[in-house]
């Protein structure tokens, strides 16, 4: 048996021994691979003149194979580095390209794209941007969830379109060049392919070719970079992966030509959403028959581009957001944003009396002892009330914010009766929504303690008839331990009531939405900042009230907490109402003021000062005067 057992070991070892030794190329690699098993790794080792060859071949074979699934052009493929960010795919490329932008100068990728595993995927040209792109890992966030920071993995790689000659490349050049428009900024390439530069050397030069767009990006990016309006009107485009380059190269262009294409889906709008278009010209695509009507087209459209004011050479309203403008880098006069205004009323004395229930109201709720003054606001509320209250903090265009106190905020978590996220309450919707005044006034008194900041408040009046009348009030306050610092962490919500009249000289409270949310200090600025031109703007101007709503604004005129026809407030006197948030000894809000008096009076600058200063830069007792001696005043006193 042992004589057996050696004979076994030796021919096994013989056999191994007699392996070739010849196979030193690609086909002994590939007859290796076909003979497989253990057998045919040990010869290839052993065949090997040692772990450095080895590597060489492996090497070798591999970059065979790249030039195989290229179909043997690999050659003729640039070399760029393929960079991935890992878990980003859901965010918008427009927003990761601003974040990087922020942290690095000249930032010019390609082909920024999600992948099937939810990573973003693009291509830089230079190892410089690749290692910069590197350093960056973990060093931004994914702006709905700051805690996840994105990996960043960068690695040299073959580019997916072909290389351009360069004798072609300066024909490129050149028709860019004629095709140029200095004098308003615009570059026009329509029917690209048969421009006279290329039909002249019979060269194929269509923007449909995905070398050609990546060679005209590259060349706008050099020498056309402030262009303002681009046409790519009559050539045969799909797909917009590769126009998106253009994104990044001329990131000024408003005005875009995209008629007489081939553009099937509203996704591939979504490609070119960095750019803040005002005018799009979409006509003869197959895009605008998918819908039913022109207004599906239009908030289609909108939906990617909300500043267009001009679709396919038609007019059309403009869907803009001022919170959107505010964080990005597009100027406010160049939308025209309205003069900002402290509130609406249609009516000075509904407006009055709105804020004294306001007051008294918020004189129970706030207060180291809120939880038992909060009790008395049963009588505001109408027997079938309903009160909701939601807590989110929004991002802010660079992070989502955390709600300073801990406390509060999973207070109000639980109760959340957030619309987005019906998912998770619709079940029990009953239990968070709070019905009837002894539910609501119960809820209220068990809420976090407060102190609203009386100075930031806007009242806005925006429905009002017969029947009821809906008013919101919004502003600053604080909350739980922050509620009683006078440095505390500053919060924001928003409050929107709808009063009913069910009586002679009795108006209450049917329903009551509250809206909390932490404020960043940027947004913060902002809010300050709109408070500031509405003190220094605002002038109220009287507005009939409509016949329809004589009832409710009756009703409105003894409204207060219990409902009962009142005396007035006693807090009036000595809490003010909406006062303004500014400092009027501030040289630069008293130019403002003196520019803004003189707009609405059409005075000079000098005459519109002095008024101002007569009346110790109280803008609207200064608005008073002008009006009541308007027809004193000199002639010369005008513009």
């Amino acid at each position: 048996m042992a004589r057996g057992n050696r004979d076994v070991k030796a021919r096994t070892m013989n056999r191994f021994r007699t392996l070739p030794d010849d196979d030193d190329g690609a086909d002994g690699y590939d007859n290796n691979r076909r003979r497989g098993g253990i057998s045919g790794l040990i010869g290839r080792l052993t065949s090997a003149p040692n772990a450095r060859q080895l590597n060489d071949r492996i090497a070798s074979r591999r970059q065979q194979n790249e030039q195989r699934s290229t179909a043997g052009r690999a050659e003729n493929r640039p070399s760029v580095y393929t960079v991935r960010m890992y878990k980003a795919g859901k965010t918008r490329p427009d927003i990761i390209y601003k974040a990087i932008s922020q942290r690095m100068v000249n930032f010019k990728p390609y082909l920024m794209r999600p992948d099937d595993r939810d990573n973003m995927v693009f291509y830089v040209a230079d190892e410089d941007s690749a290692e910069a792109l590197k350093g960056m890992s973990r060093r931004i966030s994914d702006p709905r969830n700051t805690s996840v920071k994105f990996g960043i993995n960068a690695m040299k790689s073959i580019a997916p379109w072909q290389k351009i000659p360069p004798e072609n490349v300066d024909l490129i050049k050149r028709a860019l060049q004629r095709r140029f428009n200095e004098a308003d900024l615009s570059m026009d390439l329509t029917e690209f392919d048969i421009d006279q530069e290329f039909t002249q050397k019979n060269i194929m030069a269509s923007l449909t070719r995905n070398e050609v767009m990546v060679a005209v990006a590259d060349i706008i990016d050099e020498h056309f970079s402030g262009i303002r309006a681009l046409s790519l009107r009559n050539n045969r485009l799909r797909t917009l992966d590769y126009v998106a380059n253009l994104l990044y190269r001329a990131p000024k262009v408003t005005i875009l030509d995209l008629s007489n294409n081939a553009i099937e889906h509203q996704k591939d709008l979504m490609k070119l959403r960095g750019w803040n278009l005002e005018t799009l010209f979409m006509e003869n695509n197959p895009l605008a028959s998918v819908f039913s009507d022109g207004m599906e087209y239009i908030r289609a459209v909108h939906e990617v581009f909300p500043a267009v004011t001009s679709l396919d050479g038609v007019a059309v309203s403009r869907q803009f957001d001022i919170t959107e403008a505010a964080g990005s880098s597009m100027s406010e006069d160049k939308f025209e944003i309205p003069v900002v205004r402290n509130g609406f009323s249609p009516n000075p004395a509904i407006e009055e009396m709105i804020k004294n229930f306001i007051i008294e109201f918020l004189s129970l709720y706030d207060g180291e002892n809120g939880n038992r003054t909060r009790e008395k606001l049963f009588d505001a509320y109408h027997e079938d009330s309903t009160f909701t209250c939601v807590v989110e903090n929004l991002y802010d265009g660079q992070r989502r914010i955390e709600y300073p106190d801990t406390e509060s905020f999973r207070y109000y978590r639980r109760s959340s009766h957030n619309i987005i996220q019906e998912s998770k309450w619709e079940r029990y919707r009953a239990k968070i929504v709070r019905k009837g005044r002894m539910a609501i006034a119960a809820e209220l008194s068990q809420m976090p303690l407060t102190t609203h900041i009386k100075d930031s408040l806007i009242l806005d009046i925006f429905s009002l008839a017969d029947d009821f009348l809906v008013f919101s009030l919004q502003g600053l306050f604080r909350d739980g331990s922050e509620a009683f610092k006078a440095d505390g962490d500053l919060c924001f919500f928003t409050r929107t009531f709808v009063a009913l009249p069910t009586a002679p000289n009795k108006v209450v409270i049917s329903n009551d939405m509250l809206t909390l949310g932490g404020i960043s200090d940027l947004a913060l600025t902002r809010y300050k900042n709109l408070l500031t031109k509405a003190a220094v703007t605002s002038i109220e101007s009287p507005v009939v009230v409509p016949a329809t709503a004589t009832n409710t604004a009756q009703a409105m005129a003894q409204m207060t907490v219990n409902g009962a026809i009142p005396t007035q407030p006693q807090l009036a006197a000595t809490v003010p109402v909406l006062a303004p948030a500014y400092d009027v000894s501030d040289p630069v809000i008293q130019n403002q003021m003196v520019e803004q008096f003189s707009a609405q009076s059409g005075m000079k600058l000098e005459w519109a000062r002095k008024c101002l200063e007569d009346q110790q830069w109280n803008y609207d007792a200064a608005g008073k005067v002008f009006s009541d001696i308007r027809s004193q005043i000199p002639a010369e006193a005008f513009q």
